[in-house]
């Protein structure tokens, strides 16, 4: 992972560099908040970015009729291929490889994300929440 870089920053890249769909970020951030729901613990930062990076494969691969190789997407994340395939395992096995959204689950989220004007808010409100519930 790109070192001391903003989540900011880091999905800004992947998105740009890795030719995301906002479809497939706001898809991405649905399965980090299942993998939440789940865990119920909180984040490192580098933690994050690697579920940020996890979850926006799986997402790309899963809508995006067209996708990359994950050594494209290791590169664009900044790990190993082995890491990200590792992070890409171990992400589908928490969420019990539940990737359907409804539509009606993707509107509520995509709404809430233009609502709080981003992505990267979500995810780090969701975290401090969970840190709070403990």
């Amino acid at each position: 992972v790109y070192k001391r870089q903003s989540l900011h920053s880091y999905l800004q890249r992947i998105f740009t560099v890795g030719r995301l769909s906002q479809e497939a970020i706001t898809i991405a951030s649905i399965y980090i908040r299942r993998f939440w729901r789940l865990k119920k613990y909180r984040v490192t930062s580098l933690e994050m970015h690697r579920l940020v990076a996890a979850s926006c494969t799986v997402a790309a691969k899963f809508l995006q009729d067209e996708h990359y190789y994950n050594s494209f997407y290791a590169k664009v994340v900044g790990l190993k291929l082995h890491e990200l395939n590792r992070l890409e395992k171990e992400l589908l096995t928490e969420i019990d490889y539940e990737l359907f959204v409804t539509q009606e689950e993707y509107e509520e989220h995509k709404n809430l994300c233009l609502a709080k004007n981003s992505i990267e808010k979500i995810l780090t409100r969701d975290n401090n929440r969970e840190e709070k519930l403990k």
